[in-house]
Order: C-alpha cells, then structure tokens, then sequence
C-alpha cells in the first residue's frame, strides 16, 4: 500500500509518498510546488497525484500550524478515546468566544500530560474539500509538528528543539514535551520561547535543528547549537 501525506502550505503543498512495509514507511518520492490559488492549487495536487498514483493507495492531509490552537493539560486519564470525549468540555472556556464550531484532539507529552489542540471545523472542511476535488479523499487529518519526535533516534537522550518557520517542537527521549506554533512576528522570539521553557520546566535545550534553511541567520545570534536537520540523501 502506497501512503500520500499531503502538505497544505500558506502559498503550495508538498506530497510525499511512502510504502507501508509492516509497521514501517518506506519514504520514496517528494513533490513540492507552489501556487498562487485554490484553483492552482487544486490544478497542481491533481497533476502529481496523476503522475504518481498507482495501486491502492490511503491519503493523510496535514494543516497548517497556524490553523490550530494549542493548549497543556494535566488530565487524569490516557485512553485516547475517553480524552476525545471530554476534550470538548475541558477547552470551553477557550473557545466560547468563538462563534465556530471546533475539532479537537490530543497528544500525550513526555512526562505525562497532554497536548490538545483544536481548529475550526470550517476550516479543516474547507482543506478536505480542497483535496477532494483533486481526486483524494484524505482519511486522517493531523499537524507535522506534533510528530517531529518521530523524527529522532528513539533511545537519544538529548533534549532537542525542532523549528521551522511555522512551529517550534521540543522532544526529549523521542517523545514530544513541547509545542508552539510561531507566526512572523514570534518567530524572533524563539530563544525567549525556549529560555522560558528551560526556566519553568528546569531543563536544558542542548539543540536546535531547523527545518527550513531560511531560519540559519538565527544561528549567528544565538550562543545555542543551530544547525540544519539532517535530511537523509
């Protein structure tokens, strides 16, 4: 079986296919494109899936950060589907001023806890719609930077952040311990972001990878280990 996981960007979308072999994927091809509109947009999605669909095949869609709002809770449960169901009660006081109608869900964190996090449901249709028109149906809906820990060595013992421009990641031992998304403006406040961190959680970030080459100048103002992921050949 063939994997989509599909990108939605503020100006394009990224594709990657993936093989599930057994409990694992198999990364084989990348597609990056931008595009001006929804209607480029669709146009682009319906021309690489052409060119690459082939077997059976499952799409995944992740959003984009900032569609979601993120908040840390300290509930006294972990089955996921018992979570989901008082998820809504516990993040009322959060959304009554918003008029529309939210979904939500939750992560676990390292060290216990969770991390829920909710968008409107407007808007997560709106992105289904979209890749639905360009021929995928996607089955689960999810957010990149809530699996950045996926992207370590399980057994590290390094306490590390991962960036792009969009979101900041904190992983410790391969699982998640921290979450923001970032915008223009918050962006430069990344080492204040993680200064705090380390101040009330008494750690230490002992690295900081970053996603997006563009964040390197923040290399030469941080006295923090900044340096590019190392993205496999």
């Amino acid at each position: 079986m063939i994997i989509h996981v599909i990108q939605l960007q503020e100006s394009g979308f990224t594709l990657g296919r993936f093989r599930h072999a057994g409990r694992e994927l198999v990364p084989l091809t990348a597609i990056q494109h931008q595009t001006g509109d929804r209607e480029e947009l669709v146009s682009k999605i319906t021309e690489s899936l052409a060119s690459v669909t082939k077997g059976e095949t499952r799409t995944i869609l992740s959003i984009p950060p900032r569609l979601l709002s993120l908040r840390e809770l300290q509930l006294p449960i972990t089955d996921r589907a018992k979570i989901r169901a008082i998820l809504p009660f516990e993040l009322a006081g959060e959304t009554a001023q918003d008029d529309a109608t939210i979904v939500c869900d939750a992560v676990a964190l390292a060290g216990g806890g969770q991390l829920a996090g909710w968008a409107a449901q407007g808007q997560i249709a709106d992105l289904i719609a979209t890749l639905s028109e360009a021929g995928a149906e996607p089955e689960i809906v999810t957010v990149s930077c809530l699996h950045w820990n996926l992207l370590l060595p399980p057994d590290s013992a390094e306490t590390v952040a991962i960036c792009d421009s969009n979101a900041v990641s904190v992983c410790s031992q391969g699982q998640l311990l921290f979450c923001r998304t970032l915008n223009s403006s918050s962006i430069d406040n990344l080492e204040r972001t993680l200064a705090t961190l380390e101040l009330t959680r008494d750690l230490q970030v002992d690295r900081v990878l970053l996603l997006d080459p563009l964040l390197l100048p923040l290399a030469a103002t941080s006295e923090r280990v900044i340096e590019l992921f190392p993205l496999p050949d």
